[in-house]
């Protein structure tokens, strides 16, 4: 008799509209077993290589943290910047299992459509994850600029440097043949993993020269050690890494 009087007065609140005090919060429906307590992404359609590589960026706590003490900038002039700052944030304190990433999806422009990734006429197709990082890092890197945080993706990830180098198949990758050489700087590498086990595979692939035939010889007897006009030579070609950022993404 007593809980039958008492559960209806439980059951509702008697605030008269105004905002709940602490003992009347209730955890949304889905914050119930959070596993490692870590927060999920729901895939808004074909976004699940947005969502890989943003919970790969997410683990990484330095970065994270620098990310988000960014403040004092325009949000209408720096949106997506914002939109990465609103997803971090309820990626490291949301009490669900998992968000919507919409704000940061209208914010991300798909540079194959000029239109915000799963917006009405923007198609819903898939893209590649490394490509979709290294787009998203070098916009946040601009929208920093100015904030006095410009050169944190830079700080923490670094610029690595590799070095393709290019070579006659009889006389390969002579070092005082500089004009053959060409050197590359990015934040990230792209391996293939075709026919490879391991990451090490991967690396050591990604190194190995390949043989090229019909290429057309230049007259510069500085590339390949003589002249080779009008001949079509086969030449080796390699890349090797000149230099390593702090942190090295591999997709």
């Amino acid at each position: 008799e007593v809980l039958r009087l008492l559960t209806p007065n439980h059951l509702i609140t008697h605030s008269s509209g105004k905002k709940p005090e602490l003992w009347e919060y209730e955890p949304p429906s889905d914050a119930a077993d959070r596993g490692a307590g870590y927060v999920g992404l729901m895939n808004c359609g074909n976004t699940c290589y947005i969502n890989a590589a943003l919970q790969q960026l997410f683990m990484m706590p330095k970065l994270r943290k620098e990310l988000l003490k960014i403040n004092g900038y325009d949000v209408g002039k720096k949106q997506l910047l914002y939109g990465f700052q609103w997803l971090l944030s309820h990626l490291q304190e949301s009490s669900s299992r998992y968000i919507v990433p919409r704000p940061f999806l209208d914010s991300y422009i798909d540079p194959a459509t000029g239109k915000p990734v799963r917006a009405p006429g923007s198609g819903s197709r898939q893209d590649d994850s490394l490509g979709f990082v290294q787009t998203l890092l070098g916009r946040i890197e601009d929208e920093s600029k100015g904030t006095g945080y410009g050169k944190t993706i830079q700080n923490f990830l670094g610029i690595g440097e590799c070095t393709e180098m290019i070579g006659h198949q009889d006389t390969p990758y002579l070092s005082d043949h500089k004009s053959s050489n060409r050197n590359v700087r990015s934040i990230t590498i792209s391996l293939t993993v075709k026919d490879c086990s391991t990451i090490q595979q991967c690396l050591a692939n990604y190194v190995k020269g390949i043989q090229i035939s019909g290429y057309k010889g230049a007259s510069d007897p500085g590339i390949f050690g003589q002249s080779y006009e009008g001949q079509k030579i086969s030449i080796l070609k390699r890349t090797s890494f000149k230099s390593l950022p702090n942190t090295l993404v591999i997709g």
